[in-house]
C-alpha cells in the first residue's frame, strides 16, 4: 500500500463509500491514510476490501485471505476445532501464492 501511495488508498475508500450499487455498496467507511501508522489502525478485513477494489486481489483471493485471517484468530483463541497441520499448510500456501508471489504486490527496487 505504501508503494501505490496512501493517497490512492484513501481515495479508494472514499470511492467505495460513495458506491450505491455493486459489490462495494455496503462499504461505508472512509479512511484518511497518510502514514503507515494510520494504516495500522484499519481493520485487516477492511484492508482486504480495499485491496480488492484496487484490483490487487480478486474476490476469490479476498475470500481465501479472509479465511486465513479467521484461522489466525482461531489459533489465538482455540476451541473444539484445533488448527491442524493440514490447516497450517493451507494457510501458508494461500499467503505465499496470493500475497508473497503476487506480482501486484512487488515492491520496486530502490535505486
Amino acid at each position: 500500500i505504501g508503494e501505490i501511495g496512501y493517497d490512492r488508498f484513501t481515495q479508494a475508500t472514499h470511492e467505495m463509500h460513495d458506491k450505491t450499487t455493486g459489490r462495494f455498496k455496503a462499504f461505508k467507511k472512509k479512511f484518511p491514510v497518510d502514514t503507515l501508522s494510520d494504516l495500522q489502525r484499519i481493520f485487516d478485513t477492511d484492508i482486504l476490501f480495499v485491496l480488492e477494489y484496487l484490483e490487487l486481489i480478486d474476490s476469490n483471493q479476498h475470500s481465501r485471505l479472509r479465511h486465513c485471517f479467521d484461522m489466525r484468530n482461531h489459533s489465538a483463541h482455540p476451541g473444539q476445532a484445533p488448527i491442524t497441520g493440514e490447516n497450517l499448510y493451507s494457510f501458508f500456501s494461500d499467503i505465499t501464492q496470493i500475497v508473497l508471489k503476487n506480482p501486484k504486490f512487488a515492491v520496486a527496487p530502490k535505486s
